[in-house]
């Protein structure tokens, strides 16, 4: 009699196996398992669209998709990074209470938490650089994501825009939100925008995009 086919299913000696349990069972619950990278291109020089490993130097899973190797899943957290200002902000004796990110597939997550220090100064256009190129369609996206500014002496917030620079794939362009006008627009930031910064001001920055 034909094996019925089960969610997952564990083989004894002597069992007697059936077509459908090589077909079904025994597929559905391959998970192939290396070392490493090297050693799984060693075994698979020429993998197949759907296949699914597992690299234990790593701790990750990856399956081969339209011809590479992406990640879907892994148990290593998010990584710690200094992030890169391009222009805009002088570091100085400024802190960073948070600043990680995490990369699953060709989606990345970033968090950054600025905190100034006495030394710290806003002094025009913010622009960072980011960990990882963004897609050429992530360009096209009219905003990536939301920062805040933090006033510490107020215990005020501020909102502005994430957007992707036109000159760099690798940089973004932090902007305050402007309400002086009749519509709400964008301005660039300074010393004295959105207000005069000074020790444990704040900039939050959230962003997810598409990565190549």
């Amino acid at each position: 009699m034909e094996g019925s086919l089960v969610a997952y299913k564990t083989f004894s000696n002597g069992d007697v196996l059936n077509a459908s349990e090589i077909n079904d069972n025994l597929m559905n619950q391959s998970v192939m398992v290396f070392s490493g990278t090297s050693a799984r291109s060693a075994a698979l020089p020429t993998p197949l669209d759907g296949m699914l490993t597992y690299l234990e130097d790593s701790d990750t899973y990856e399956s081969y998709t339209a011809g590479d190797w992406v990640t879907v899943a892994d148990g290593t957290g998010w990584t710690t990074f200094t992030p890169s200002w391009n222009s805009g902000l002088t570091v100085g004796n400024g802190t960073y209470a948070y600043a990680k990110f995490k990369k699953i597939g060709k989606t990345i997550d970033i968090q950054i938490r600025f905190v100034f220090g006495s030394t710290s100064a806003m002094t025009g256009d913010l622009q960072l650089e980011t960990t990882l190129a963004m897609s050429r369609t992530s360009l096209n996206q009219p905003v990536l994501a939301y920062v805040l500014f933090r006033d510490d002496s107020a215990n005020g917030m501020s909102q502005g825009l994430v957007l992707p620079s036109q000159s760099s794939r690798q940089r973004v362009v932090l902007r305050a939100n402007n309400a002086s006008g009749t519509y709400l627009s964008q301005t660039n930031l300074s010393s004295t925008v959105p207000w005069t910064w000074a020790t444990n001001d704040e900039v939050q920055y959230s962003a997810r995009y598409e990565v190549d």
